[in-house]
């Protein structure tokens, strides 16, 4: 009965434990990714000299956010903020400072995201990511027209949270 009990104790973890690296092995952030192509081809993950002298660079996620004060139409932003409630109270300030009242947070981003285009359209605030402020804005834009009509729809803020670079390790 112990016997029976152990091998199947044993069994149990053995899947559980095949099951959790699995879920670790696909899913790779994509700062790492990032950091990963950087290094070449020396050892993932490592923080000395990769063997094939290939340096590693290390680099650091940025945050911003986006409010808005839907009654007066009033936006305000930040970007390149260390944590997302930093890029939050920031947002809120900048939006309030802007003479907005019940500024609220509409969206925060990361340097993963990439660029946020924000516009205002007759009905509804919209927003969408691309690689430059100029690109996200331009195809918020354009989005927002099909939908409410060309010339309807204006561009109220445009941001980037980059990757910063933190370190190279050679």
């Amino acid at each position: 009965m112990k016997t029976k009990s152990l091998i199947t104790t044993a069994g149990i973890v053995a899947i559980f434990g095949f099951s959790a690296n699995l879920a670790v092995a696909q899913y790779v952030p994509q700062a790492e990714k990032h950091r990963m192509a950087t290094q070449g081809q020396g050892s993932q993950g490592s923080t000395s000299s990769s063997s094939s002298g290939v340096p590693t660079t290390y680099w650091n996620i940025t945050w911003g956010a986006f409010a808005y004060d839907k009654n007066l139409g009033i936006a305000g932003g930040s970007a390149n903020k260390g944590g997302k409630w930093s890029a939050k109270s920031a947002a809120k300030k900048d939006c309030k400072a802007r003479g907005g009242k019940k500024c609220k947070i509409l969206r925060a981003f990361n340097s993963l995201d990439g660029c946020i285009g924000v516009v205002k359209g007759p009905k509804k605030v919209g927003w969408n990511f691309r690689d430059t402020a100029e690109e996200a804005g331009q195809i918020s834009k354009d989005y927002c027209e099909s939908y409410e009509g060309k010339g309807n729809c204006q561009v109220i803020y445009t941001g980037c949270s980059p990757l910063e670079r933190d370190r190279v390790v050679y």
